[in-house]
């Protein structure tokens, strides 16, 4: 039996399965009313009762696990957010600096937002609408590995200090029962088109067997007026063009010129290509032609593609599934710039959008005349530490995307500097250590006044280490004693004038040039405190280093 009293919430919700043919959670409120929600499927439940505010109740579970529970409904939710709880040998209650002792694992991000626990993945349904940016994301909430999926969600005031909200979406039913035999798929990638008074979320239902012997995806679009509850989910695109096969998934709505425009991820006639639809009324969609055909042999297909137009280009981007480049990076997101006439657009210059080997599944949203982009930090280097209730993924930093000289420049938002809290270096000598930084989260900025090898050591756990290092034209990020060591995480710069670093415990992101090349990279260690050491071939090379603590957003 556990206790739990509601405060200013009106339901709970949790997702459970039985552990024996079946299960029920029971809840009594204090004149003895009984509600009962039973589990007889093998699957997760997604569990939801109403309740009264401010009321004590007592939870039963009988023959049922429970993988994440929360309170949610009332007033203000946008503001407040849910309750996590937790049926244990008492009722444990997440919040305030319960979440805070909850996060605060060596292995955790402390100002990157990650779910409370188990596997995320791709960034969803990014926006700004009626004075919160919205968050939503591909999410596992039962393991720390990839199954059926869910949509979580998550707001922000400023893009940094995130609010955890009600999971949104749900698998497919029929994956659960089909044939008794198992099923991949559930809500894939998709987007958000803030309108007036609703915002339209568009996205890839996939259903599919383990093994690949049948693929089924097509694009559906739900509406939310509160954004807290998605409603009306309806089909709105299973037609694929002649040359697609089963990948047809993740589709990006944007307006140009007067006219809505989807791009979706695939691989046509054998070749990874983004393909182009058009529309009138943002419900029944038309194929305009391959906006983009990757020429990149080793790619299985483009997926989690953008399109979007910005300082006077436009720009392409897309995840190459399956490809590993010439430095042995698995799986990079690629971005073009270019120009779009007569529904056709041509690519003038491609890069990376992010040299380091964790950064994938990217998406934009434009809000106050900028640009955003937020990605998933990924491990596709079976990196990944296990830890009860610890989290599979994460999110990078929010950036601002620009285009100088045909090239993509990221910043990251400027409400990240709020979080240092203390400076514990500031100079200009050519060699620099600090140690045991408190919780191995800090910020550093270097201003080079002329051209210099460097190395710089980020994080390091005995003989295993990351740094950042340039060899002549050369910069990369460098693992030492981690799973690819091997691998070289080149950035796409030939000269390095500013260099700004976030270590946030097992994820660095380096920021070069203002933006003009950005890596991100997984690094795990079981040390409480960090370290940051430099060293400058050259003398008289540097203007000034700052090394900086950062503060936590939990």
């Amino acid at each position: 039996m556990y206790k739990f009293n509601t405060g200013q919430y009106t339901a709970i919700e949790c997702f459970a399965k039985p552990t024996g043919p079946s299960g029920h959670l029971k809840l009594t409120d204090p004149q003895g009313r009984e509600s009962f929600r039973f589990t007889d499927h093998p699957y997760y439940n997604w569990i939801k009762i109403p309740l009264h505010k401010n009321t004590d109740y007592y939870a039963e579970l009988d023959n049922i696990q429970v993988s994440v529970a929360y309170l949610s409904g009332g007033e203000d939710l946008l503001e407040r957010g849910i309750c996590y709880i937790e049926f244990a040998e008492c009722t444990r209650v997440l919040e305030g600096k319960e979440l805070s002792k909850h996060y605060d694992s060596p292995i955790r991000e402390q100002y990157h937002f990650s779910p409370i626990k188990n596997w995320v993945n791709d960034p969803n349904g990014l926006c700004w609408f009626k004075g919160y940016y919205h968050l939503f994301f591909q999410a596992n909430p039962h393991e720390q590995k990839w199954d059926i999926m869910y949509w979580g969600h998550a707001v922000s005031r400023d893009l940094i200090h995130w609010t955890h909200m009600p999971y949104v979406l749900e698998p497919q039913r029929e994956l659960f029962y089909k044939d008794g035999s198992p099923r991949t798929g559930g809500a894939f990638s998709g987007c958000a088109v803030p309108l007036k008074d609703q915002v339209n979320f568009y996205l890839t239902r996939h259903e599919g067997e383990l093994g690949n012997k049948f693929t089924r995806e097509y694009q559906t679009m739900a509406v939310s007026r509160d954004m807290v509850r998605l409603e009306n989910e309806t089909v709105v695109l299973s037609d694929k063009p002649r040359g697609v096969l089963q990948d047809f998934r993740d589709p990006k709505v944007t307006k140009i010129d007067g006219s809505w425009y989807m791009v979706l991820g695939c691989c046509k006639d054998g070749k990874p290509s983004v393909l182009l639809y058009r529309s009138e009324d943002l419900l029944h969609w038309d194929y305009v032609n391959d906006l983009v055909t990757e020429r990149e042999a080793d790619a299985a297909t483009l997926e989690c593609p953008d399109f979007f137009q910005l300082d006077g280009k436009y720009i392409a981007m897309a995840g190459l599934m399956g490809y590993t480049d010439l430095h042995g990076r698995f799986q990079m997101t690629k971005y073009y710039v270019g120009q779009f006439e007569n529904e056709k657009f041509k690519a003038e210059q491609t890069g990376w959008l992010d040299f380091g080997g964790n950064f994938y599944a990217a998406q934009s949203f434009a809000h106050d005349g900028k640009r955003f982009l937020i990605g998933w930090i990924s491990d596709f280097y079976n990196e990944h530490i296990y830890r009860e209730n610890g989290a599979y993924g994460s999110f990078g930093l929010p950036r601002i995307l620009k285009v100088k000289e045909n090239k993509l420049f990221m910043e990251p938002v400027p409400q990240v500097y709020g979080l240092i809290d203390k400076v514990l270096y500031r100079g200009c000598a050519e060699k620099v250590s600090v140690k045991a930084i408190e919780g191995n989260t800090y910020y550093a900025k270097i201003t080079f006044r002329a051209d210099t090898d460097f190395k710089i050591t980020l994080v390091k756990d005995e003989e295993r280490y990351i740094g950042l290092e340039k060899r002549g034209r050369s910069t990369e990020i460098v693992t030492y004693g981690a799973e690819r060591s091997n691998i070289h995480f080149v950035a796409d710069v030939t000269e390095v004038k500013f260099l700004e670093i976030f270590v946030d415990r097992r994820l660095t992101e380096v920021f070069i040039n203002h933006g003009e090349a950005v890596g991100s990279k997984i690094f795990y260690t079981e040390k409480h405190d960090g370290e940051f050491e430099f060293a400058a071939e050259q003398e008289d090379a540097l203007e000034e280093i700052e090394v900086a603590h950062m503060g936590s957003i939990w």
